[in-house]
């Protein structure tokens, strides 16, 4: 059944469009972002909310585990990013080639901190990823 999916995908499309033209003015480029990630997660309730009832119900304390974990990832993520720019501030301001340093450190050293908590706190979907991977290249 595809009917669900694509109203989900009109439906998120006509929020970003709506919310980009609300919020361009005061947020700049930051609206594209912003509403954006509304729009995908409104989707992804959509969607949840429709499969729950096509499958009478889904075990929803697993889903609210998981969620735990990663919104605990996410703001260890975020403590790391504020403490590493502020350190990095004045560094990043010597020109093209250090500032895309900083950007990449910043960048590689999050998302490896972020996927080693989920990891590490056993988020199921990683750890089966992970797995399937290190098998891989043995």
């Amino acid at each position: 059944d595809t009917k669900f999916p694509v109203m989900g995908s009109f439906l998120a499309v006509a929020t970003n469009i709506v919310m980009i033209i609300l919020t361009i003015g005061p947020l700049q480029h930051r609206a594209i972002a912003l509403s954006t990630s509304c729009a995908m997660f409104g989707d992804f309730l959509f969607l949840s909310i429709v499969l729950y009832h096509k499958l009478n119900g889904y075990p929803l304390r697993y889903l609210f585990n998981s969620l735990g974990k990663i919104i605990f990832a996410a703001l260890c993520m975020w403590a790391w990013l504020f403490m590493l720019h502020n350190q990095l501030a004045g560094w990043m301001r010597g020109g093209l080639a250090t500032d895309m340093s900083a950007v990449i450190l910043m960048i590689g050293s999050s998302a490896l901190l972020y996927g080693g908590i989920l990891y590490l706190s056993g988020l199921q979907e990683l750890c089966v990823l992970v797995d399937k991977v290190r098998s891989r290249l043995r």
